[in-house]
């Protein structure tokens, strides 16, 4: 019988045994910590105390996307974008996956196993977590520079860190990606937007 894993997933493992099953587990933060209490069908509870912690999401997202990117590689999936949500207690990982001919249910089943393992070997010191795979959507995020050339024609929206003609949000046809920069076409007009002033981008 394999280990059983508590959701979120915690570093600690339930050893094996034919008597004991996880039935409930519900997290409370009591002072700083994520205590889980941990029923079992012979009315056991088991406590776990992991501290929470503050995650600087940027170095977070970083990390998680070069523990990641090699096993994309390997299954042939692009890995589109990743982002963390939550400071403190159970974080969210979500992971934007996609191949040619779109991803399916057992793509994403598949990815999030090998994801959270790598997870659990690799960055052990994050602290409960929940762990969300998925397909980018029809509102796709664009980050990479092979994202816009790829989906020149296409409406999109773009968020930039500094005013650009006087602001910051646009939406419009993504019309060329050239030099590094973004060309899109916005009521008969052009607005170009170089790659590094884009903060958020994405189809819409």
């Amino acid at each position: 019988m394999r280990p059983i894993w508590i959701w979120p997933r915690l570093h600690q493992r339930i050893k094996d045994s034919d008597k004991l099953w996880v039935v409930d587990a519900k997290p409370i933060k009591v002072m700083g910590y994520v205590l889980f209490h941990i029923k079992f069908n012979n009315l056991q509870i088991v406590k776990y105390n992991i501290m929470t912690q503050t995650i600087n999401n940027n170095l977070f997202v970083e990390k998680i996307e070069r523990v990641v990117e090699p096993l994309c590689l390997a299954e042939d999936i692009e890995l589109v974008h990743s982002e963390c949500i939550g400071g403190s207690g159970a974080v969210v990982i979500r992971i934007f996956i996609d191949k040619t001919g779109g991803v399916t249910i057992d793509d994403c089943v598949n990815m999030s196993r090998q994801i959270g393992d790598l997870i659990d070997v690799y960055m052990e010191d994050i602290g409960p977590y929940r762990l969300e795979v998925s397909s980018p959507g029809p509102e796709r995020p664009l980050k990479k520079k092979g994202d816009f050339l790829k989906f020149t024609g296409n409406k999109v929206r773009v968020e930039t860190f500094e005013l650009i003609d006087g602001r910051k949000n646009f939406t419009g046809i993504l019309k060329s990606f050239s030099n590094d920069v973004a060309g899109l076409s916005i009521d008969g007009k052009t607005i170009e937007i170089p790659h590094g002033q884009i903060k958020k981008a994405r189809l819409a």
